[in-house]
């Protein structure tokens, strides 16, 4: 992003200028600049060549979504990825744990500290991937007894 920056600028600031502001070498920038484009960047490049012959022949007045339309009619469509991950997969035919408490909560069943407690696993998507917190918690005092984060390896 940097070495683009440089680029869209050069006739404006610099070159020198721009590379000690941007802490990057003036060599790097150079040498960026004589890279061929990636195949990915060269693929886009023909994908928006498309869209915008599309975008002529019906002399502008499709918006995105017929665009997208068409695309798909030739072959061309857009990677996805899901919304979500399923982790647990639950079989209530073998528990993973023996359940003492029938899920029965009541004050009566935790009436003293540090006799029933109860744990929970989420997982957090975060830009980086996904971050696992396990909290374990004491159903008479309601306090946190130990947590733990983890992230995904």
């Amino acid at each position: 992003m940097k070495f683009l920056f440089i680029q869209a600028h050069a006739r404006i600031f610099h070159i020198t200028t721009m590379c000690r502001v941007l802490e990057v070498s003036k060599a790097g920038y150079y040498a960026w600049r004589a890279r061929p484009l990636c195949e990915r960047v060269q693929a886009n490049g023909q994908l928006l060549a498309r869209i915008r012959v599309i975008h002529a022949q019906v002399k502008g007045r499709y918006g995105s979504p017929r665009v997208h339309q068409e695309l798909r009619a030739l072959g061309l469509e857009a990677k996805s990825t899901p919304r979500y991950r399923i982790t647990t997969q639950a079989n209530p035919a073998h528990p993973t744990a023996r359940n003492v408490l029938a899920q029965q909560f009541a004050v009566t069943h935790a009436a003293a500290p540090d006799r029933i407690w109860a744990a929970d696993l989420t997982s957090i998507p975060t830009a980086e991937g996904w971050l696992y917190l396990a909290v374990i918690l004491d159903l008479a005092t309601r306090r946190v007894v130990g947590w733990a984060l983890a992230v995904e390896a």
